[in-house]
């Protein structure tokens, strides 16, 4: 969100739920102060996933 702007999960949740179909409306949002960064600058998308694949499925440990 913009600086002093607030903004809340359900808030995220309803405005997609207006614009995707319901299985695409994510169950959990969660805001982070910044994205975790390999040392070349992109997005580690692993270090996003792990918690959610925790204990599941593929790859769960």
């Amino acid at each position: 969100p913009d600086t002093g702007e607030q903004l809340s999960a359900a808030a995220v949740q309803a405005f997609l739920r207006e614009r995707l179909a319901n299985f695409k409306v994510p169950k959990e949002v969660r805001f982070l102060e910044a994205l975790p960064r390999e040392a070349t600058g992109k997005i580690f998308k692993r270090k996003l996933r792990d918690p959610y694949w925790t204990g599941r499925g593929p790859g769960g440990a």
